[in-house]
């Protein structure tokens, strides 16, 4: 039996096998080389709900406290805080045939890469020091990603300072588990999710770089939230003041039709429930808090995660084979269902006005129109760009 065929029994593709059958070896060869840079993700990998699918809705929240703004303050000066931002989508569903965060919002005129890469960057400047920054890329997406910033000067960042690491990936599933071919030589993968950070992360240069910095605490930010604040410092001061190995930033919910997922609590430790697998008894305006997709981890925990075995989710979505489209299932891993292996966690109560204007759709809710509203108000408010903060109350 040979390596291919070894990889297709352990995961049960028998079908794929036969199918193969007629196959030459150069085609075979393709397959192998490209099963070999996946994480391959199965049905019959420890299909589990969620360990707080049933919890009750959290109800202990944190606000902002100066003492822990200092606190913040004096870790991102010495250089323990590191951030990375999630950054493997497209910019498909906006209607931008490219990364999404080179994605630009016409009013504001900057790419979702350049509003955040500017507050880290605003925020070097007034302590005058360097920020490890990470950036989580797919294999579609990786050399324009790099392409773009590099062009762009990474918008006044150190270039040696910007790491990347890429999303593994695993292929397209049949309903009844099968794997997807795209042509003989190829299978039709699609990334495994913001759940593959840990792992990704951890085998990356990237984490190497952090490691050599002394990061010990890392900032966690989606690129598709223009109002994220990459380097808050009462969030991060909050983190390492209760020695959390999870904190969770969160909002109010004041509308019930919201697509973000909500914050529940079981066993003391802070969990997160998608929208979509909340419990039919458990009505989702019940629980006060939403996620909004920022956390802050101590490394030590994203070493730890790094070797759980996560739930796997699946999404029916829209893939290629043989030329022709079809529906198949991409199977995926959420970051946060390795929340209930923190030993220490918390959630950080802060404004939807000032921290979530999430960009999902091109029109409606949670789109570009709404973001970039959210965003001239919060300019108008001061809310965005911390230089308020740091300038008015740590100098």
């Amino acid at each position: 039996m040979n390596e291919l065929e070894e990889i297709l029994h352990k995961y049960h593709q028998k079908a794929l096998l036969e199918k193969m059958e007629t196959f030459s070896e150069k085609e075979k060869e393709q397959l192998l080389k490209q099963l070999k840079k996946c994480n391959i993700l199965t049905f019959s990998k420890k299909i589990k709900k969620n360990f707080f699918h049933n919890a009750k809705p959290l109800t202990k929240v944190h606000v902002e406290n100066f003492e822990e703004a200092c606190i913040g303050r004096k870790a991102i000066e010495k250089q323990l805080v590191g951030v990375v931002i999630l950054a493997g989508g497209q910019g498909s569903r906006l209607g931008h045939f490219g990364p999404k965060g080179t994605f630009v919002l016409d009013k504001i005129q900057k790419s979702l890469f350049q509003i955040l890469f500017e507050k880290i960057y605003r925020i070097e400047t007034f302590l005058n020091v360097k920020i490890p920054v990470a950036i989580m890329v797919s294999k579609e997406n990786e050399i324009e990603t790099k392409k773009y910033l590099k062009e762009n000067q990474y918008f006044h960042l150190s270039e040696e300072f910007v790491q990347f690491f890429t999303q593994k990936e695993s292929p397209f599933v049949s309903e009844n588990g099968v794997w997807i071919l795209e042509s003989n030589e190829s299978f039709s993968l699609g990334s495994t999710g913001n759940g593959a950070f840990y792992k990704d992360f951890i085998d990356s240069k990237a984490f190497e770089f952090f490691k050599k910095m002394g990061v010990s605490s890392v900032s966690i930010v989606p690129v598709d939230n223009p109002l994220a604040d990459p380097l808050n410092p009462f969030f991060i001061g909050h983190h390492i003041h209760f020695k959390n190995d999870v904190t969770v930033q969160c909002i109010e919910q004041k509308d019930s039709k919201s697509l973000a997922g909500v914050l529940a609590c079981k066993s003391e430790k802070v969990g997160i429930i998608e929208y979509l697998d909340l419990d039919p008894s458990m009505q989702q305006e019940k629980y006060a808090y939403l996620n909004c997709g920022i956390y802050v981890f101590s490394i030590d925990f994203i070493q730890r995660a790094a070797k759980y075995d996560l739930p796997i989710h699946k999404a029916k979505k829209k893939t290629t084979s043989f030329g022709k489209k079809i529906y198949a299932y991409k199977l995926e891993m959420f970051i946060f269902d390795a929340f209930e292996k923190a030993e220490k966690s918390s959630a950080f109560l802060t404004l939807k006005e000032k921290s979530f204007a999430p960009i999902k759709n091109l029109e409606g809710i949670d789109s570009a129109e709404t973001a970039q509203k959210a965003i001239i108000k919060a300019l108008n408010d001061a809310y965005p760009f911390p230089e308020n903060f740091w300038i008015r109350y740590l100098y």
